[in-house]
């Protein structure tokens, strides 16, 4: 049976070249169809919207004038706006399992953020109260930077109360409630435009071509048969696709590993199959310089009749030389009588 191996560098290039043109059909229905479906069912940019209307009036977050896209303060305008989130936001808003809501004032802040008057002598406080008109420390105003504290020191403190008040943000019901509306509709957009691309590629795809090919392999001239040589059964494209979906969600879990573990045994095993060919019973080959058969049968019959040509060949060959007069050598040609050999005549 004359069967060709796939070259390993082939297979790899139009498994990177499959992996690619599925990104992009990926992302196209994302943008193009799937995210328009659950935007006029579910009214995504809606929640979108009225979530990042929230992060704007926190002071917290700022809007790039250009590209109108959400990004964090700048170092210099950190200060103000932690003190901003909790002087105007946050009051009047009920967190997480509070039952009251939240009253600020200069000496909850000077306390709870700049640690102020703390009594945890872990906590470096660089922070003071401000002076009133009479010069006398005032806890109403807020509290002012220490004169020995340096750049450094503040900078790093406020990045760290940033964060802090990023994390109280999270507490808020409303904010939390968008934002698990956000990722469970953002992950329901991946998963089913992830999963109609792979549908499409890995199996639509190996159905409508001969041979199990994907776009990739009916490129570099690439099949898939059976582990014994024969064309691939509608079982195995199905169990062989099943399994490459199971590797697909088994990498994202596990950082690419399945994958890894995949493709060594691909380049290590003999025939070079992967984990879903071993499952599927296949492997890949060179269509080119491969002669595949649905099964034994008319593989033997095909042997048969190759046979059958040859024998036929033979017999016309035998034929051919058995109807061809002998061409006369030497010796025969010298017992022919002839008008120059006398003796030849009178022995005839």
């Amino acid at each position: 049976m004359n069967i060709a191996p796939a070259n390993l560098a082939k297979r790899s290039g139009a498994a990177i070249l499959d992996f690619l043109l599925a990104v992009l059909v990926w992302l196209a229905l994302i943008t193009y169809a799937v995210s328009p479906i659950y935007n006029q069912v579910f009214g995504t940019r809606a929640i979108q919207d009225d979530y990042i209307a929230i992060q704007l009036a926190t002071h917290l977050y700022v809007e790039d004038t250009e590209t109108k896209v959400i990004t964090y303060r700048s170092d210099e305008d950190i200060p103000d706006a932690v003190y901003a989130y909790y002087s105007e936001f946050k009051v009047g808003k009920t967190y997480a399992d509070e039952a009251t809501p939240f009253a600020f004032t200069n000496e909850w802040y000077n306390s709870n953020i700049l640690n102020i008057g703390t009594s945890d002598a872990t906590i470096t406080v660089y922070f003071e109260y401000d002076l009133d008109e009479f010069e006398v420390p005032d806890p109403s105003l807020r509290g002012v930077p220490k004169t020995d504290a340096t750049e450094e020191q503040l900078g790093t403190f406020y990045q760290a109360a940033y964060q802090s008040a990023q994390l109280d943000l999270n507490d808020y019901g409303p904010y939390a409630e968008l934002a698990a509306q956000i990722s469970s509709y953002s992950l329901q957009i991946l998963a089913i435009s992830g999963s109609v691309t792979v549908l499409i590629f890995y199996l639509l795809l190996p159905l409508i071509f001969k041979n199990g090919q994907t776009l990739a392999k009916k490129l570099f001239n690439l099949g898939v048969i059976g582990k014994q040589g024969y064309k691939l059964k509608a079982w195995q494209l199905l169990v062989r696709f099943l399994m490459f979906a199971a590797e697909i969600v088994l990498s994202v879990y596990t950082i690419m590993g399945a994958f890894l573990i995949s493709y060594t045994l691909m380049i290590f095993t003999k025939g070079n199959r992967s984990a879903h060919d071993f499952v599927a019973q296949t492997r890949v080959v060179n269509l080119k310089e491969s002669l595949i058969f649905a099964n034994a049968e008319d593989a033997a019959a095909y042997e048969k009749k190759l046979a059958a040509e040859e024998a036929y060949q033979s017999a016309k060959r035998q034929a051919y030389q058995d109807m061809t007069p002998a061409t006369p050598t030497l010796e025969t040609e010298s017992k022919i009588p002839s008008e120059e050999n006398p003796e030849d005549k009178s022995d005839s």
